[in-house]
């Protein structure tokens, strides 16, 4: 008897685990296409923030790079930079990258550039961080503006040394009791600059992710 009885539970539990996955599926499938869509349009607002539409004239979310894993873009995979162009000229580029030393853990962001040799800021949003709420946290622009510093500063390998905080000597301010957060997105946001100035002829060159992605899904 009970073993029985044990077989039927064990029944009943594996009928339940398959209608759940089965609703789960079910939920995915009737989703996917409106997630995807809300994603889209996540990523067009963001990139509309830190690159705006004067720099270029094509879709620029559909014009992407997939980016290696290199140091200077804080050694992490699925990284894409997106192209704007006027004509055939790459004229402005949203990157992503990774500040690794956060406080809390990895923050990761994306950095517009454009002007002469790509050295001008256009603009910077943070897409992911863990900072500590009420004083890391303000690199969201939710939160605080000071991300907004970044905008129409000028980058390059003879002012790197400025592209921390002025605790350290450089131009940007810092939180009070919070120097970690801000000094490691600042010193970031210049690797990724001078990363992009080093490799400007690859970036322009190179395959369109996005192309191939788009293909794939129809």
């Amino acid at each position: 008897m009970i073993v029985q009885n044990t077989q039927k539970n064990a029944l009943i539990l594996g009928i339940f685990a398959l209608c759940v996955a089965g609703l789960i599926t079910l939920t995915y499938v009737g989703t996917k296409d409106r997630i995807k869509a809300q994603e889209q349009a996540k990523l067009l607002s963001v990139i509309g923030d830190v690159v705006p539409s004067t720099y270029y004239d094509n879709d620029i979310q559909h014009d992407c790079i997939a980016l290696p894993v290199v140091q200077a873009l804080g050694n992490t995979s699925q990284l894409k930079a997106y192209r704007g162009r006027f004509g055939s000229e790459m004229t402005a580029l949203a990157i992503e990258s990774v500040a690794p030393n956060g406080y809390s853990g990895a923050i990761r962001f994306i950095v517009g550039l454009a002007g002469e040799e790509f050295t001008t800021v256009t603009g910077v949003r943070v897409l992911q961080h863990m900072e500590t709420p009420g004083l890391g946290d303000k690199i969201d622009e939710r939160v605080s503006p000071w991300v907004f510093d970044f905008d129409n500063q000028v980058i390059t390998p003879e002012r790197q040394s400025e592209w921390t905080v002025k605790k350290d000597g450089g131009q940007f301010d810092a939180f009070t009791g919070a120097t970690i957060t801000p000094r490691a997105l600042t010193q970031a946001i210049a690797n990724t600059a001078l990363y992009v100035q080093q490799n400007l002829t690859q970036i322009a060159l190179s395959t369109n992710q996005c192309a191939l992605e788009d293909n794939q899904n129809d």
